[in-house]
């Protein structure tokens, strides 16, 4: 089914258990899969109940508490820890993540825009700004990052951040390092076959994956970090 207005057109695809909806803008199209879900606010799933397994500055007691009461959705879509079982339902912790992904300043305290924008403010951090990056790097570049979607990416930063509790490792002259760790960080997980959920520990969100194609990732994706590494200044990946 297509409408039509103006310069603008939509459309959606029915694919089971989502719908895809397609959205014309000109000449560029943009796509939103609508997938049906049930949120579960004040609750946590059985599969998720040894989180976290240990806290600290960024993952502190009071804090984990905050994302367990914000609940989860059970989406209508394969579970990653058994594709095979139709009857499970895929686990999103999206509002839990958002949570601990928020920006903070120093201290822990919230960061204003303005703290951004302040390049006297070094301290004022964004956890999120190395996954923006790599993401952005992704999409210039999605046929040497396939099969990773930017939900690997998310997890990868997660355990980043508890492994980097202090802000002062997030900071702006931190930038640079942190977005490394996290490339490095993917491409060992493409090594090892290997990437734990962050909130289910024994689910691997690289097991629906043939080992070869894995293996090809990392050996693609090593090669953008040399050329990072190694000639920033004349990395095209870099002129931007």
């Amino acid at each position: 089914m297509w409408l039509c207005r103006d310069r603008l057109a939509s459309g959606f695809d029915l694919e089971e258990p989502y719908t895809v909806v397609k959205i014309f803008r000109g000449q560029d199209l943009l796509l939103f899969e609508l997938v049906p879900a049930f949120p579960f606010p004040n609750e946590w799933p059985k599969s998720a109940a040894v989180w976290p397994e240990e806290t600290n500055d960024w993952l502190s007691q009071n804090e984990a508490k905050v994302a367990r009461d914000l609940g989860f959705y059970a989406q209508v879509l394969p579970c990653p820890a058994a594709l095979g079982d139709s009857s499970l339902f895929r686990l999103s912790f999206s509002t839990a993540e958002k949570f601990l992904l928020r920006a903070t300043g120093p201290e822990g305290n919230v960061a204003t825009p303005a703290s951004f924008s302040n390049p006297t403010s070094g301290l004022a951090i964004s956890r999120k700004a190395s996954e923006r990056i790599l993401r952005m790097l992704r999409e210039s570049d999605k046929d040497d990052f396939y099969p990773v979607n930017s939900y690997h990416i998310r997890t990868v930063l997660l355990h980043e951040c508890q492994r980097w509790p202090d802000p002062a490792a997030w900071s702006q002259e931190k930038l640079g390092e942190r977005f490394l760790e996290l490339l490095r960080d993917l491409i060992l997980a493409l090594d090892n076959q290997d990437l734990p959920h962050f909130f289910v520990r024994d689910c691997n969100l690289l097991r629906c994956y043939a080992p070869e194609l894995l293996v090809s990732a990392a050996g693609r994706l090593r090669a953008i970090y040399q050329d990072i590494v190694v000639s920033p200044s004349s990395s095209i990946r870099l002129q931007c």
